[in-house]
């Protein structure tokens, strides 16, 4: 981990350095933190230190002060490490809940990785088309023209009564059979459709066209 270290009306001595990194040292073990940044003060009988740390994604800033530079030179890293392992606990969270790890359960694991791997973002298609296509298709399956297959009829359906993600929507998609599942996006609450693609991966249409990357 890079190391600057900022006097203000004040020198540091070889000790108080030797000490600030050694404590500093210890956050090394926190593999996302990238720099600190230490500015060291002395205002009148106070002194004052504030460290910046700087991870792959924020920085973490905390300041103390008093009349021993030892004493808050150790109160400044135990706060920080302490911010720090909440981060990383919050991270691991996170993880455990995005549906690629599931507390243990190697098989439920299996499947919802199995199924963002196969998630593919689809632009919006048009009724018709869709209709066409899949009309084609059950026309090639029984090797008959297009125009002696009978026309597939539009039935109005209703969207999952519960907003869910859609790596949730892929997961009960997979698990029903059915050829799409329409839903209330939970992070956007709009309405969304996954369906089953021809090359056997899902389809994702967005309501208005946009396109978002989710895997």
């Amino acid at each position: 981990m890079k190391i600057d270290v900022t006097c203000r009306h004040t020198r540091i001595t070889p000790t108080i350095k030797r000490m600030l990194e050694e404590r500093l040292a210890r956050l090394e073990r926190f593999t996302f933190v990238r720099e600190a940044h230490v500015v060291i003060e002395t205002v009148k009988y106070r002194q004052i230190v504030e460290i910046q740390l700087k991870t792959r994604t924020k920085e973490v800033l905390c300041r103390e002060e008093g009349r021993d530079m030892a004493t808050v030179i150790e109160v400044a890293v135990e706060r920080l490490e302490r911010q720090l392992k909440k981060m990383k606990e919050k991270g691991a969270t996170q993880r455990l809940n995005d549906g690629t790890r599931t507390n243990g359960d190697e098989a439920l694991g299996a499947v919802r990785s199995a199924a963002r791997v196969a998630l593919r973002v689809a632009g919006p298609k048009p009724a018709a088309k869709v209709v066409a296509k899949a009309t084609k298709r059950r026309a090639r399956a029984a090797e008959l023209p297009d125009e002696d297959v009978e026309q597939p009829r539009v039935v109005a359906g209703k969207p999952h009564a519960k907003p869910l993600s859609v790596e949730e929507a892929a997961l009960e998609l997979a698990g029903n059979g059915a050829d799409f599942i329409a839903f209330v996006n939970a992070d956007t609450e709009e309405l969304n459709v996954i369906y089953r693609r021809k090359d056997g991966d899902l389809g994702w249409i967005e309501r208005g066209g946009r396109r978002r990357s989710r895997v």
